[in-house]
């Protein structure tokens, strides 16, 4: 196996890791809940996936997270019965 791509935009290790409809978006969630979006969908061998959002809404540990059918929306759950349902970019 051959190492494509690696990012540094997650400081603490990755809990939870989820692909849009046609793998063209996709969130990653770190141990502090953060929430990472990245554009995946114009990437080629050169380039690698583009950082969309970044965000910190929820205080207690994600429990799931999953787009909509079309990737406009992201939505997220926590221990702390937080669910959060938001545009997927800017």
């Amino acid at each position: 196996m051959k190492l494509k791509w690696k990012g540094n935009d997650c400081k603490k290790s990755v809990i939870h890791a989820k692909f849009g409809p046609n793998s063209a978006i996709f969130a990653l969630v770190d141990e502090t809940n953060k929430i990472l979006i990245y554009d995946n969908k114009d990437r080629c061998k050169s380039f690698k996936p583009r950082l969309r959002v970044m965000t910190d809404f929820h205080k207690a540990p994600i429990t799931s997270i999953d787009f909509s059918k079309d990737a406009y929306y992201i939505q997220t759950s926590s221990k702390d019965y937080d669910h959060i349902r938001c545009k997927s970019s800017h």
